[in-house]
């Protein structure tokens, strides 16, 4: 009897066990929910851990977008001047999260437990354009340009520029290089004016480049035309490069412009004639214009010798048919001052020395018939410390008669 119930009490508590182990197992098919990603888990900054793959696709792509190089605007390359360089901050194209996709990805990370090499299924929504280097060069170069004059404005004085370039090749080779979002710097190329605001306000027309006097004996209609065309010639300023025209300057001569009848040469005759005279203004502008160091384009000589000039330097004019000029070759711009008073026409050049080289004006006379007076005008310009640098011929003369004067 109690052998049975033993037994009886065995089958019992074998039943009660197996009965809880069914209803153990029947809570946890009950209580079990969707896969969720391994707690701990970081993916591009962004914390996952315990999400369903639906919830961390949306965080992820949230994420994501929150930091620049994941963001869905597309971003051009821009560039600024900094520190003497151009620098690049390249752009970046804009991408969009397929959050479908990325849910099935993260499904399958949670299920093999892979996230390493998880795909971000990004799509670029944008393109970045190439860098119109022309375009950059066109706003940040500008050419170098010393301080100068402006004859529009009262010859006031213009800002000298500092020159900006930059090697557009190395430049281009540099930013099709480059990665997106990194920053590309190249240097400027800066060339200084020679000649500067400043320097050309301290040493405008400092200098007295030449001066050259003649004596006017003739009469008095001699003496206006002469006195006429220096006021028109007076306070002529040519800039680096500008030619004087003494015809453009002084004008036709007559009755109407003030001029007078004096004794002129035309051809081989000597004639009275309007502005008769001037061309001692002209020939003495020729001699100052040769101390000065300055180009003479143009410059004839007179069918006699000149009673005022020795010659080979004198320089004739006529109206609309020969004509003088003064070309100012030197770095800054000259003034040419010319007065007549009491009988003396006196031209002085002003400029600016930027170094001391002597001039020496010789005459040669050339063999030529008794007729003919030919003679060979040179320059010899020297170094400061007096040693001969070169010489130019700067004028052929050829005279009638050579022992007649004419004014």
């Amino acid at each position: 009897m109690s052998e049975r119930r033993s037994r009886r009490k065995q089958i019992l508590m074998a039943a009660g066990a197996a009965a809880g182990l069914l209803m153990a197992c029947g809570v946890f098919f009950l209580e079990k929910g969707p896969a969720r990603v391994a707690p701990g888990t970081v993916i591009r900054g962004v914390e996952l851990g315990g999400m369903t793959a639906e919830e961390a696709a949306d965080a992820l792509k949230e994420g994501l977008y929150g930091q620049q190089e994941y963001s869905p605007d597309t971003v051009q390359t821009s560039w600024e001047v900094r520190d003497g360089q151009l620098i690049f901050t390249m752009g970046r194209a804009g991408v969009r999260v397929e959050e479908q996709r990325l849910a099935e990805e993260l499904r399958e990370a949670v299920r093999t437990g892979e996230y390493e090499n998880l795909d971000l299924c990004l799509v670029q929504t944008g393109t970045v354009e190439p860098v119109d280097l022309d375009a950059v060069a066109s706003s940040v170069c500008r050419e170098t340009q010393d301080a100068s004059l402006d004859p529009e404005h009262d010859y006031e004085v213009t800002e000298s520029v500092t020159g900006v370039d930059f090697d557009r090749e190395l430049a281009g080779e540099l930013l099709s290089a480059a990665e997106e979002g990194s920053v590309v710097a190249v240097d400027l190329i800066c060339t200084e004016p020679e000649i500067t605001t400043q320097e050309l306000k301290e040493r405008l027309f400092a200098d007295r480049l030449a001066e050259y006097t003649t004596r006017v004996t003739s009469n008095e209609n001699y003496i206006t035309n002469v006195r006429l065309a220096a006021e028109r010639c007076n306070g002529t300023i040519l800039l680096p490069g500008e030619v004087f025209s003494f015809n453009d300057t002084v004008g036709e001569q007559n009755a109407e412009t003030g001029f007078k009848k004096a004794s002129a040469t035309r051809g081989t005759e000597v004639i009275q004639a309007y502005g008769g005279g001037i061309c001692q203004v002209s020939s003495t502008l020729f001699a100052a214009a040769l101390y000065a160091g300055l180009e003479i384009p143009e410059r004839w000589c007179h069918t006699y010798v000149c009673t005022y000039m020795d010659p080979g330097m004198d320089a004739a004019v006529a109206w609309d048919v020969l004509d003088f000029q003064i070309a100012n070759g030197k770095e800054y711009p000259v003034k040419l001052e010319v007065r007549y008073a009491d009988r003396y026409l006196t031209v002085t050049i002003l400029g600016t020395k930027t170094k001391e080289t002597p001039i020496e004006i010789v005459t040669e006379t050339e063999e030529s018939p008794a007729d003919l007076l030919r003679i060979s005008t040179y320059r010899r310009i020297y170094s400061s410390n007096g040693e001969h640098v070169f010489i130019e011929k700067v004028g052929d003369s050829e005279y009638l008669d050579p022992w007649r004067k004419v004014d």
